[in-house]
């Protein structure tokens, strides 16, 4: 994986997670784990799409969890961590 992607990647998880350490219904035994952005296998192909599908296909869901009386938060927070992407 590229090492600025990498970094770009790292930066936006940990700016999702201390939302989620702030938010009194949460807190830090929520934070989101590195298991979600460590490839399974390498890497084919383009890491950008890659942490795309990730992020909609796990993390987002993980969030609907967290914030399942609040779909629209669970829904801005995704879109945070993918903004400009």
């Amino acid at each position: 994986m590229d090492r600025e992607l990498a970094r770009d990647i790292q930066s936006r998880v940990q700016a999702l997670n201390e939302t989620i350490e702030d938010d009194e219904s949460l807190g830090p035994q929520f934070r989101l784990g590195h298991s979600y952005v460590t490839p399974a296998e390498p890497l084919v192909g383009d890491t950008k799409e890659w942490f795309e599908r990730v992020a909609r296909t796990e993390i987002g869901p993980q969030l609907d969890e967290y914030s399942f009386d609040s779909p629209k938060t669970a829904s801005e927070r995704l879109e945070d961590l993918l903004k400009g992407w």
